[in-house]
């Protein structure tokens, strides 16, 4: 897992209570942005079970269990994972763990030989394009080796 560091920056002009405040605001609200990547291995099969839209599929229904509001904005089945073909999905949810932020969040999957890789990005909605450079590089870099 990657996390983005929160970072707080105070002026001379602000006084104690905006400081409380930027320090409530990191303790009870700021959910740091994160990167995970989930690889499960599974026994080499060749069901139709284990195609890329149904695993792909099968993420967009973890989705509408874990979350509420779950609003799915785009799905693509046209990304490569370094040389690997992958789908992505986008999409907006609130956090029922994290004080029901409202959040953005992306997962690339990709389905390899025996491996299932899905890498999860999410942040809250307006820091989701700030980062999403660096989680693109890392997708576009990802490589394992065994």
């Amino acid at each position: 897992m990657f996390l983005v560091p929160i970072k707080l920056f105070f002026s001379d002009r602000e006084d104690s209570e905006i400081i409380l405040q930027k320090i409530r605001d990191i303790v009870y609200n700021d959910a740091p942005t994160t990167v995970v990547v989930s690889i499960k291995r599974r026994l080499p099969v060749n069901e139709t079970s284990h195609t890329l839209r149904a695993i792909t599929n099968n993420q967009i229904h973890l989705l509408d269990i874990c979350f509420d509001n779950v609003r799915l904005l785009e799905t693509s089945y046209d990304r490569k994972m370094g040389e690997n073909p992958a789908s992505t999905l986008i999409y907006t949810y609130t956090d029922p763990l994290e004080n029901h932020l409202n959040k953005k969040g992306m997962k690339f999957i990709c389905l390899e030989s025996d491996k299932e890789i899905i890498i999860t990005y999410g942040s809250q909605y307006q820091d989701f394009d700030k980062f999403l450079p660096t989680v693109d590089g890392i997708v576009d870099t990802f490589r394992i080796v065994e």
